[in-house]
């Protein structure tokens, strides 16, 4: 029989994470509280049913966990444990189960190795590292000072498996900037940058992303006290990781040096970006060439008849594979209406029809008493554009 044709039997432990896997967590599912609660009950009560579910389950509800607090838990003694139970904004009833059936002790290094390849994301989330019991002081200095000298066993970081993380975590970024070495693994896939870093601590982080290597392939920035040197040293960074396959970047690009590199990109297949402002009519940036992309989300607070000439050059010639557009109005005084209103003045008809684009996205970023989209179907039952 050909090899590709050949069928091959699952272990069990492999037929019960396709099963389980139905419950994981995506990348959004972090900020909904209902379903990272119904991913965590499920997985803790499995892990609580038989040996044979234990360990995978086990894994699984680790990933549910989305900071560095419950390694912290593990090993620091300056966190009050007897209040872990209640403190359910701060970490899963889940993972208090486990710290109650395995009570610290003096042995804490072994315990810590033990849990930390399963640690899957560090990210923030709504509910944050912050109580009015157990503040910022559980993640202190000399704990990530301890934490820096351990390695998981067959790495060089404690951390192997991380997938996610939020750089720096939320409420320990004025310490966490010289320990990148306990996070950056070799399995890192998205990295998402804060607005808490400036140029000089950015430079410093960037320096150990590059040391290790690692194959990232989402980058995501959200500046807030805005350091305009931060740009060049992000897309130094994004020139060192051909495989990115997905870039978010919360600011105006509007050196053509900056643009050109993401436009060469050669497996970028997703870009958020604002479009700049002072480069939208007859700009250059139009002729540059994303050869791989395929969903575009556009953030734009110009005037809509000039952020229709940049779009229109913008599809027709530079974008042939693209088959999702989302398109969002930064705008304080706009509404989804004025957009859906004001439709023919932002995407040509006769442009969308030259393309393979499948789902088309309207609204405003900023009313959110609004509906924030509205869709549009370009292949419908009946094939009409």
């Amino acid at each position: 029989m050909p090899t590709n044709l050949m069928h091959r039997v699952l272990a069990i432990q492999e037929l019960l994470r396709h099963i389980l896997g139905v419950f994981r967590l995506n990348r959004n599912d972090f900020q909904d509280a209902r379903r990272r609660s119904e991913a965590t009950s499920t997985f803790a009560a499995l892990a609580r049913t038989c040996k044979l579910f234990h360990e995978v389950s086990l894994d699984y509800l680790w990933e549910t966990l989305p900071n560095v607090l419950p390694i912290v838990l593990l090993l620091s003694d300056s966190v009050d444990r007897s209040d872990v139970g209640t403190q359910s904004r701060v970490i899963t009833s889940a993972l208090a189960w486990i710290i109650q059936r395995s009570p610290t002790t003096d042995a804490d290094i072994p315990r810590l190795l033990k849990y930390a390849p399963r640690i899957r994301n560090l990210i923030e989330v709504n509910q944050g590292l912050h109580t009015s019991t157990a503040p910022e002081v559980c993640v202190d200095a000399e704990v990530f000072e301890s934490l820096s000298k351990i390695k998981s066993r067959g790495s060089d970081c404690l951390f192997p498996n991380i997938r996610l993380l939020q750089w720096p975590v939320h409420g320990v970024h004025y310490t966490c900037i010289d320990y990148a070495s306990i996070f950056v693994g070799p399995n890192i896939t998205e990295v998402d940058f804060r607005d808490t870093l400036n140029s000089d601590k950015m430079g410093r982080t960037l320096k150990q992303f590059e040391s290790y290597r690692p194959p990232v392939k989402h980058l995501g920035h959200h500046p807030g006290s805005f350091d305009p040197l931060v740009i060049p040293l992000l897309i130094h960074a994004i020139l060192k990781s051909p495989s990115l396959t997905s870039v978010r970047l919360d600011y105006h690009l509007s050196d053509l040096n900056e643009w050109s590199t993401l436009a060469q990109l050669p497996s970028l297949s997703s870009l958020e970006i604002y479009v700049p402002e002072d480069h939208v009519a007859g700009s250059p940036l139009v002729e540059s060439a994303f050869p791989s992309l395929k969903e575009l989300t556009l953030r734009f607070k110009t005037k809509l008849r000039r952020f229709k000439y940049f779009l229109d050059h913008f599809l027709e010639h530079r974008l042939p594979y693209l088959i999702g557009l989302t398109l969002e109005y930064d705008e304080p005084h706009g509404s989804i209406y004025t957009i859906l209103r004001n439709l023919h003045r932002v995407c040509d008809p006769e442009v969308l029809e030259t393309m393979n684009i499948t789902h088309l996205s309207i609204g405003s970023t900023l009313r959110v008493s609004e509906p924030s989209y509205g869709v549009y179907h370009a292949n419908e039952a009946d094939g009409s554009q």
